[in-house]
């Protein structure tokens, strides 16, 4: 018992030479929510082919092509071109403000997909619906004059 704990005190001792480093358990927080992707361009089409994101987003696209072939990715809601290449990492950054389904695509391959963006659960428990079954007394039904 006291060698195991012995080891479990070195291996505490020596967490830098595993190479994590100090601030790696600290808690990192943005002031917008942040999503990576990494999208691939080849013959049959993009993967992933379809893409969801919420509202209030930030989104780093990560895309690069899985064949000689030229192509791209573009996406003309959010003006964003990307050069897709073999072998190459290209990036672009976009800003979801507003829920929809967006369509990414490439002329050159003739492939495409889409990008849903939704409202995020805790958004939409702050939206506030009334039943239909309520009664209000503020509606007002129209009916015809006499004559």
């Amino acid at each position: 018992m006291k060698s195991f704990v012995m080891t479990l005190f070195a291996l505490f001792l020596s967490i830098d030479s595993f190479g994590i480093e100090e601030d790696y358990f600290k808690k990192t927080s943005f002031d917008v929510p942040r999503r990576s992707i990494s999208v691939i361009a080849s013959e049959k089409g993009f993967y992933p082919e379809n893409i969801t994101a919420f509202v209030g987003e930030r989104v780093s696209l990560f895309v690069t092509a899985a064949t000689d072939r030229p192509s791209c990715f573009i996406m003309k809601e959010h003006d964003v071109y990307v050069e897709a290449k073999k072998g190459e990492v290209r990036e672009a950054t976009i800003f979801l403000d507003s829920p929809g389904r967006f369509k990414f695509y490439c002329p050159s391959g003739e492939i495409s997909g889409s990008f849903t963006v939704i409202d995020h659960p805790k958004d939409q428990k702050k939206k506030k619906r009334d039943l239909a079954s309520t009664r209000r007394d503020n509606v007002r039904v129209w009916q015809p004059k006499e004559e």
